[in-house]
C-alpha cells in the first residue's frame, strides 16, 4: 500500500479509498481530489495493491481505513471511495464520518446496515446500469443519493461517449456539494 498527499489546509484531510482496479488516476476520484483540493481540503490517497489469494475485503479495506485515520490525529476527516473502497462504510459509521461513496457495494449486508449510521452529509453515487448499486436500499439509507441513468460501476453510459461526460459533469457537481456541505470548519 501507498499513498500521494497533496497539501491543502492540514487541519481537514480527505482521505481516497480506491477500487480494486479503479485507482486514485482514474476520473471519479482525479476530479474528485480536484474539488477537494479547491474547497481547500488537504488530499490523502491511498493506492493498493490488492492481496490475491482468499481475502476477507470488509476485514482488509476496515483496516486501511483505520490506519489512513489514524495517521491523521487530530485533523477533520472525510472520505471519498469508489466500489472496493466503499467497505469502509462500517469504519465511517462507528466513527461518524462523512463520506462520498461513488459506486458503493450495496449487496453486502455489512455496508447495508451501516449506512443508517452515516452522518447526514454523506452522499450516495450509483448507476442504475449498475449491478452493485441497489437504488432502494440507496434510498431508504435517508442519505443524499446521487443517481446516474443507465450508468455502470464506472458511472459511464455504455456507447454513449457524450452523455458519459455529462454524467462525470454531473457527479463532480455532486463533490462540490459534497464539500461545500462541509463547511470551512
Amino acid at each position: 500500500m501507498s499513498e500521494h498527499r497533496f497539501e491543502a489546509d492540514p487541519s481537514r484531510v480527505v482521505i481516497v479509498l480506491p477500487g480494486i482496479r479503479y485507482t486514485p488516476a482514474h476520473p471519479l476520484l482525479h476530479y474528485a481530489r480536484l474539488v477537494a483540493l479547491s474547497h481547500r481540503w488537504t488530499v490523502r490517497e491511498v493506492w493498493w495493491d490488492a492481496p490475491s489469494g482468499e481475502v476477507d475485503w470488509l476485514a482488509w479495506v476496515g483496516a486501511a481505513a483505520r490506519d489512513a485515520i489514524a495517521a491523521e490525529p487530530g485533523r477533520r476527516v472525510a472520505y471519498v471511495a469508489k466500489s472496493l473502497g466503499t467497505l469502509a462504510i462500517p469504519v465511517a459509521a462507528e466513527q461518524s464520518i462523512p463520506g462520498l461513496w461513488l459506486t458503493p457495494l450495496l449487496g453486502r449486508p455489512e455496508v447495508r446496515a451501516a449506512m443508517r449510521q452515516l452522518p447526514p452529509s454523506t452522499i450516495l453515487v450509483g448507476g442504475t446500469a449498475d449491478e452493485t448499486w441497489d437504488e432502494e436500499a440507496a434510498r431508504a439509507s435517508g442519505l443524499q443519493v446521487h443517481e446516474v441513468p443507465q450508468g455502470d460501476h464506472v458511472l459511464e453510459i455504455a456507447g454513449n461517449p457524450l452523455r458519459s461526460v455529462d454524467a462525470l459533469r454531473a457527479m463532480v457537481v455532486a463533490v462540490d456539494q459534497f464539500f461545500t456541505s462541509l463547511g470551512a470548519s
